[in-house]
């Protein structure tokens, strides 16, 4: 599967094979790519999207405060092992990386945000961007 530039998820598209050509094509992957085996799901997702959708549930979960920012640090954690894990091309894993990037700080320049949202959100940026609370 791949994630095209909105976000959506689409299947891998294949290259009809030319007539009397007896090499079958591969699948050609589109940028940004985010690898998610089909019918796999133990395998934790690693597109932006979805890492996004997870932070921003934690964030607005009604936790408390120290333990929401534990648990975006984790997920931040988490995503980052899934990226090492899949031996990405080079490059691919710093786009996903930069797009979660973009999608936190988004969140964070959102004057909505109320109560201590913003400090959640801002644990989570700081935990990819390796920097220390």
């Amino acid at each position: 599967m791949t994630m095209g530039a909105s976000g959506d998820v689409a299947e891998l598209s294949h290259q009809p094979m030319p007539q009397g050509d007896r090499q079958p094509r591969g699948a050609e992957l589109r940028w940004p790519v985010a690898i998610q085996v089909a019918g796999d799901r133990s395998m934790a997702a690693i597109t932006a999207n979805e890492v996004f959708t997870d932070i921003d549930e934690i964030t607005h979960s009604g936790d408390l405060l120290k333990e929401r920012q534990t648990r975006v640090e984790m997920r931040i954690d988490e995503f980052e092992s899934d990226l090492a894990k899949w031996h990405l091309p080079p490059g691919v894993a710093d786009k996903i990386r930069a797009d979660l990037q973009r999608k936190l700080e988004g969140a964070i320049r959102n004057r909505d945000l109320i109560g201590d949202f913003d400090t959640v959100f801002r644990s989570a940026l700081d935990r990819l961007s390796g920097e220390e609370r």
